[in-house]
């Protein structure tokens, strides 16, 4: 398939990137619905309008940084199976936070780790927003994560995706 795609008249970067932003489109499609079931049972904020608009900048940049990271995994992996594996990676991050108990309550091993990996980051500053409280480093934090992986996956996936 990429030999195709090689050969057809289109920039180099064109598959990548279309990849990349119909990841992002599909993933902001599933937070407003999610965000809509939760407004249907009863989910209220008492953020502000522009701490919501901080909140939704947040979460893209969450979906281009998971994105990104994904693509270099994706191109290296020699079957579909291989290419989900990536997943679990995401998903040990995400249990290993503070996205369902509060990190004081962690091992002392395990705390460290939670507290200084991006997901506790995003998920605190999350959780600072849409509570309307002052977000602290948090988001700064959680924004130096998200811009070093994007920046560095996507060195990574285009990099890789010249070899393939």
């Amino acid at each position: 398939m990429f030999d195709r795609f090689k050969s057809l008249p289109i920039s180099k970067s064109a598959v990548l990137n279309g990849q990349a932003v119909a990841s992002v489109i599909f993933m902001m499609t599933s937070v407003i619905l999610v965000l809509a079931v939760g407004f249907l049972v009863g989910f209220r904020s008492q953020a502000s309008f522009f701490e919501w608009v901080l909140a939704a900048s947040l979460l893209i940049i969450f979906s281009i940084a998971i994105t990104w990271l994904s693509i270099p995994f994706a191109l290296a992996a020699q079957s579909v199976d291989g290419a989900s594996a990536f997943s679990y990676l995401v998903l040990i991050l995400l249990f290993v936070s503070s996205a369902f108990v509060p990190v004081s309550g962690m091992p002392r091993i395990i705390q460290i780790f939670a507290e200084n990996q991006p997901m506790t980051q995003v998920i605190q500053t999350m959780r600072q927003l849409l509570a309307s409280q002052p977000i602290g480093n948090h988001g700064w934090l959680a924004l130096a994560w998200l811009v070093g992986i994007a920046l560095i996956s996507y060195i990574a996936g285009t990099r890789i995706y010249r070899h393939v």
